[in-house]
């Protein structure tokens, strides 16, 4: 072997190796492992006992996103002796620093293979260096999350463009299909890849060339269909669909614009939020941890460097379409996912510093060609340099701060707090099938092992039917809604939704529910570190209720109680004011109407309805009383009473404040009125009359059950 070739394969193995051993020295040093971990990990030790590929055995919910963050786990848990879980963790994470490792080194390869053997190996080594020491690619590499085998796909197609290998077809399809496998919305960096390769013209240049890349794409495309196509046909056979249960709950978010309308609106949104910007160069959730504002401000210029590179006509066309993948990235967290999530920074990252750095070393090989003086070369080489060591230098020490936050929040938060819920629950749950409402699913959701409600739903199909019943879909305005309506358990809750469900529904917690227990390992201002303060504010104080139901109370989980609001009835009539909401209150001043078809399947109805406080204290008289009636359409399509009762106030004592019903409906009704009349004589002066928590038994499923549950023995 040639001694060039020999020192180059030494280089590419000390870079494999320098990142690999970074990796694992970060991971061994904060013992960090990411809330989503153990929501997807939960599903891959149930496949590798037996039970099946969900996250609730007997039911099989697509609880995960990425399939190779699912199977691997498993398959770590396997190779790991199949008894302990941190053997599992640990062998996972060797795994994502073996991929992390990979994906640097071919990376490295790439931008040597775009740049030539001198300039390229400059190139190598700065990019080797760079992605060495990002927090970011450190963490979610050993954290437990998809990320590294993202990252090798994305080395493989950086590196597929640069040294246009033979069967470029078959490495440019399965480079795509190792980013599908990583994560499903690859599809979006995919797009991204082959419309800026054809924008700057790719490996050709000109019409005829983008014609023929075109052509080329399409045949990748086959064979990433050949290779990502089973793992559709299988999750579609086996959950009902290929779209995860992740994904369908994201999706209930509400968006106050339609999605062309966010695109429209991205430069205005970047300019006035730069927090996606701010995240791209700089640690975990940098932006929220009030990390120094030097680190924040080179984060967004260095962000926004990376992101318009692929307009430099005359950079190499690998590193433009780098440039525009970490566009398009920069936009889809724009635009859609509207914050600066860190597991989906990294893939931003990557490929901006792919860019940025072949666009140094390009731009100072030029310089230093083109320069007839060696003090100008010398100048030159010399801000290269400097660039070099401020860039590296301020990545290592963010990273070096960041593993010792990293360290103390997964030792006093996780470990300390959310991992002890979830063993507190599981020892005082009074069975397996006992429900919890939460929202932080990973660590309370596999230490408890029990039936869990999250929210939005990763984990719970019924809770993403629920959301579509409730008047809000915003986090956590919709809360109490929703533990009212399933009724759970057990509720787990940080202090800002309790604030909502208390300001909500004022009586839900102290009625339905007991307090069991408060979990609190809050710093105070100044104590350890003074990020702890943020960390610790949200996730260092939980308090955990246990709802007050008696041994022989039976729920039907296939049904919800639906909170009806004058929105949700499609006939409102009044000749005074048409029905509104107050509170939990609709004013329904006398004489009025309100009608609604009834869902099929809807089994009670429970409200309260009254006169208000006051109403028959009046010096002019009063009220003289008001009448409530219920009424359903029958099967048959005949109008039927339900209800009736005449409150008269000023005479009868009994009469006043909140008064209560109960009803069944009848089998097949079709539709729902709600009906209120004037006093004696039409008389409806001072009728302040009010409906109140109105609210439908109805089913959760059109059709109950659905087919991922079908297969439970209950149901059958």
């Amino acid at each position: 072997m040639p001694k060039g070739a020999k020192s180059w394969l030494s280089f590419r193995a000390g870079i494999f190796l320098g990142v690999f051993f970074l990796a694992v020295g970060w991971v061994a040093y904060t013992d960090h492992v990411w809330e989503d971990y153990f929501i997807t990990y939960r599903a891959s030790k149930n496949l590798a006992e037996g039970n099946g590929l969900t996250f609730t055995v007997g039911e099989r919910v697509h609880s995960f996103t990425s399939p190779l963050g699912v199977l691997l786990p498993a398959a770590a848990y396997v190779i790991g002796g199949g008894e302990s879980d941190r053997a599992a963790l640990w062998v996972f994470r060797i795994m994502g620093a073996l991929a992390l490792a990979g994906a640097v080194t071919l990376v490295a390869m790439a931008a040597r293979r775009t740049l030539g053997a001198r300039a390229g190996t400059i190139a190598a080594i700065l990019l080797g260096a760079v992605l060495a020491v990002d927090a970011k690619m450190l963490d979610f590499a050993t954290n437990g999350m998809e990320t590294p085998y993202l990252l090798l796909g994305f080395a493989w197609l950086l590196w597929t463009l640069a040294a246009r290998p033979d069967r470029y077809v078959i490495h440019l399809g399965g480079a795509w299909a190792l980013l599908m496998w990583s994560r499903p919305d690859s599809f979006i960096y995919i797009a991204a890849m082959g419309f800026g390769t054809l924008l700057v013209g790719g490996p050709d240049g000109g019409w005829q060339g983008r014609v023929r890349y075109f052509k080329t794409m399409v045949r990748a495309a086959g064979i990433t269909t050949v290779l990502y196509l089973p793992w559709l046909l299988w999750a579609g056979w086996y959950y009902g669909t290929p779209v995860p249960n992740t994904v369908t709950a994201k999706s209930l978010f509400p968006h106050e614009h339609s999605l062309w309308e966010r695109a429209l609106m991205i430069p205005e949104k970047m300019i006035e939020n730069s927090a996606v910007l701010q995240a791209t160069f700089t640690p975990a959730y940098a932006p929220l941890l009030s990390w120094p504002a030097w680190a924040l401000s080179a984060s967004t210029v260095l962000a926004v460097i990376t992101m318009a590179l692929w307009l430099v006509p005359w950079l190499k066309w690998q590193a433009r379409v780098a440039s525009f993948i970490s566009f398009a990235g920069q936009c889809f967290m724009t635009s859609v996912i509207g914050v600066g999530v860190p597991w989906y920074i990294p893939t931003i990252t990557f490929t901006g510093l792919f860019a940025l750095v072949v666009a140094g070393v390009q731009l100072w090989s030029w310089l230093q060609s083109d320069s007839r003086s060696n003090a100008t070369r010398w100048v030159t080489h010399g801000v290269a340099v400097s660039a070099f060591v401020v860039l590296i230098s301020g990545m290592a020490h963010t990273t070096w701060v960041a593993a010792r936050h990293v360290k103390v929040q997964q030792e006093v938060v996780e470990w300390g707090n959310r991992k002890v819920i979830g063993e507190w629950l599981r020892a005082n749950a009074s069975g397996p099938d006992d429900t919890v409402f939460l929202e932080c699913l990973g660590y309370v959701g596999f230490f408890s092992q029990l039936k869990m409600y999250d929210y939005p739903g990763l984990g719970s199909p019924e809770v993403i039917a629920a959301r579509g019943l409730t008047r809000s879909r915003i986090f956590p305005e919709c809360w109490d809604e929703l533990i009212e309506g399933l009724q759970p358990d057990w509720l787990v809750m940080r202090p800002l939704e309790l604030e909502v469900v208390r300001r909500n529904s004022p009586d839900l917690l102290e009625s339905e529910y007991t307090l069991a227990k408060v979990f609190d390992v809050r710093m105070e201002p100044g104590g350890l570190e003074n990020f702890m303060e943020v960390w610790t504010h949200g996730d260092g104080y939980f308090e955990v209720y246990r709802r007050n139901r008696s041994p022989d109370e039976i729920i039907d989980r296939s049904m919800f109680d639906q909170l009806l609001t004058a929105a949700d009835w499609t006939e409102k009539e009044s000749p005074v004011e048409k029905p509104y909401d107050s509170d939990r209150n609709t004013l329904a001043h006398a004489p009025s109407r309100m009608s609604r078809p009834l869902p099929k399947g809807a089994e009670t109805l429970t409200a309260q309805f009254g006169i208000f406080e006051g109403a028959h204290q009046q010096s002019q008289g009063g009220t003289d009383g008001a009448g409530f009636e219920i009424w359903v359409t029958t099967a048959e399509g005949r109008p039927e009473q339900l209800f009736g009762r005449y409150l008269d106030p000023a005479r009868i004592e009994s009469d006043r404040g909140h008064q209560e019903l109960d009803l069944a409906i009848p089998a097949g009704a079709t539709a729902l009125e709600l009906r209120i009349t004037a006093g004696e004589g039409d008389d409806n002066s001072f009728d302040w009359t009010f409906w109140r928590n109105v609210r439908l038994k109805v089913p959760l499923w059109p059709e109950y059950p659905p087919r991922h549950l079908r297969h439970l023995a209950k149901y059958e």
